[in-house]
């Protein structure tokens, strides 16, 4: 720690395994160190990622704690025991952490960090719990679910909360009562200086033959819980009704889309992989972007990125009937169609909808963008601001 006049926001826990929780934390240590100067936010993690595939060097982040052992670690022990090493080493750290810090200090943690309910009595504050997903999502059923959720139950004694959207909010009273503190909610958001406007639609469109298509894009991964087989046989529909349309799909797993597509004419789709940054300068051309997803307790409380990228682009949505905040504001803003993925017989409803949505409003791209606004860190920056001096997150000023 460099600056002992500013107030430390420490952000600790194992956000290295979840792609979308390692993109969420980098976004509030660059977003909210630009908004409040008076502060610094620090990232607590291992420098290492185990995978399927291997031991991945993660270097996304600043100041990585050393994992003493290294890959020769990771490939010699049992996982489950070289998961034990790895907690020891975080207790470790934690332990010199609670030595170093100041009693106007912060600090947040993420998601079920096992030991820091024992080293409570050690901190020199109170403590937020950052919350962006739920461990139902892994099954119920089983010994490591049980022990999980009493960790998790020990966490939320904490007395503050920091959490994604107002329905996960609501989950966490239900699960474990009321924070006794203060709680914050903190979406996932937009960088607009990442997805600025496209000045000429049209242009793009013919830069990229796509001048004549009704082009449906979808962003994301062939998970199932991503809705792909139902978001493919959507397309399929649309096609049967708009013969111009085009499938535009940006995914690392090419090869799952284009089995999901060989009965589909090859002029009427494109699979392909891009790096995020080259997003924005290739979504605009779309005309509407699908986020189906099924009535879920991870969906209910889910707060995609995707969400705010697509309305970015000026793209209406068709969107499932509960994904966290968002479906309610895509039916009372008319930024697109609710769609149930489950409920195929419905589906030319929602179809009809989105299409008189396109043909007879004129005004739906701009509300997407104003929507987009809203929930970017340049539109909610003055709230969020606001929220940390209220919360007393950046209370200290020196």
């Amino acid at each position: 720690m460099q600056s002992q006049s500013k107030l430390h926001v420490l952000v600790i826990g194992d956000v290295i395994h979840s792609a979308g929780t390692r993109s969420y934390v980098r976004e509030i240590l660059k977003h909210t160190q630009h908004l409040s100067p008076q502060f610094a936010m620090f990232q607590f993690r291992l420098d290492t990622r185990p995978t399927n595939l291997g031991y991945v060097e993660v270097d996304d982040f600043p100041s990585p704690l050393r994992m003493a052992g290294g890959i020769w670690m990771f490939k010699l022990l049992p996982r489950p025991i070289y998961r034990l090493y790895e907690r020891l080493v975080m207790l470790f750290y934690l332990l010199g952490l609670t030595f170093s810090m100041r009693k106007h200090d912060v600090l947040v943690a993420s998601g079920v960090l096992d030991f820091l309910h024992i080293l409570r009595p050690m901190l020199p504050r109170d403590i937020w719990w950052l919350k962006l997903g739920v461990i139902e999502e892994e099954g119920t059923g089983t010994l490591r679910y049980r022990l999980r959720k009493w960790i998790e139950r020990q966490h939320a004694r904490f007395p503050h909360r920091m959490f994604v959207s107002k329905p996960m909010g609501k989950f966490l009273d239900s699960e474990y009562g009321k924070a006794k503190g203060k709680e914050l909610i903190l979406p996932c958001l937009v960088d607009l200086q990442r997805f600025p406007p496209v000045a000429d639609k049209n242009k793009l469109r013919k830069s990229l033959g796509l001048a004549d298509k009704f082009v449906v894009a979808y962003v994301g991964t062939a998970s199932h819980w991503q809705c792909v087989e139902e978001t493919v046989a959507l397309f399929k529909q649309i096609l049967q009704q708009r013969p111009n349309s085009f499938f535009w799909v940006f995914t690392p797993d090419k090869e799952a889309f284009a089995s999901l597509m060989v009965d589909v004419p090859k002029e009427s789709w494109r699979v392909e992989f891009r790096p995020h940054h080259e997003l924005a300068g290739l979504l605009p051309a779309a005309d509407i972007a699908c986020l189906l997803r099924r009535k879920a307790l991870l969906n209910h409380v889910s707060s995609p990125l995707k969400f705010p990228e697509y309305l970015s682009c000026g793209l209406p949505v068709l969107i499932g009937e509960e994904v966290g905040q968002y479906s309610a504001m895509v039916k009372d803003k008319a930024l697109g169609v609710l769609i149930n993925p489950e409920d195929k017989d419905a589906w030319q409803v929602s179809l009809t909808a989105m299409f008189a949505l396109l043909d007879n409003d004129s005004n739906v791209s701009q509300r997407c963008l104003d929507a987009a606004y809203a929930l970017s860190w340049q539109g909610y920056g003055t709230k969020l601001d606001s929220l940390l001096q209220a919360t007393n997150v950046t209370g200290h000023q020196g």
